[in-house]
């Protein structure tokens, strides 16, 4: 039985420091969850109250890198949004939803094999719905994914 409370104790005590506690309380508070990745100096999931401003959620991802694209100020925030902060040196993306397996090796980081498994997904799955999804592929992982995420853009 002490073996058990000590384990019990030590589950509780691991969970306190990550997000586990934190998801439980965040819909008795009324929060939602906001992601943020790309031109930003601190990207993460950030639960923030349902009414978040703009200049807060900047506040929270530390502000932009210097050559991204800035937020509109008007921008809704709704729970579970995934934002994606773009630089401006990049102009002419890649459309997953459109894009030929020629299209998509035109991305460094990206060979046949990586556009083959991509176009293999749109085809089994439907059009993307959002980037992220992009990691739900064999072999795109955080690293690849951080890599080429700027120069591809979802257009539904």
């Amino acid at each position: 039985m002490k073996k058990l409370m000590f384990f019990l104790l030590i589950f509780i005590y691991s969970c306190s420091d990550n997000n586990t506690l934190s998801f439980i309380k965040y819909k008795e508070h009324n929060l939602i969850s906001v992601s943020v990745y790309g031109h930003v100096k601190k990207e993460g999931t950030y639960l923030v109250s349902k009414d978040i401003t703009l200049s807060n959620l900047e506040k929270l991802f530390n502000g932009y890198l210097e050559d991204a694209i800035k937020l509109n100020n008007n921008l809704k925030i709704k729970d579970h949004d995934i934002i994606f902060i773009n630089s401006q040196r990049i102009m002419n993306k890649v459309d997953l939803n459109r894009a030929s397996l020629e299209d998509l090796i035109t991305i460094k980081g990206v060979g046949k094999s990586i556009a083959s498994k991509i176009l293999d997904y749109r085809l089994k799955h439907g059009n993307f719905n959002n980037l992220i999804e992009l990691k739900e592929i064999k072999g795109i992982k955080d690293k690849l994914f951080k890599k080429i995420y700027e120069y591809l853009e979802v257009n539904k």
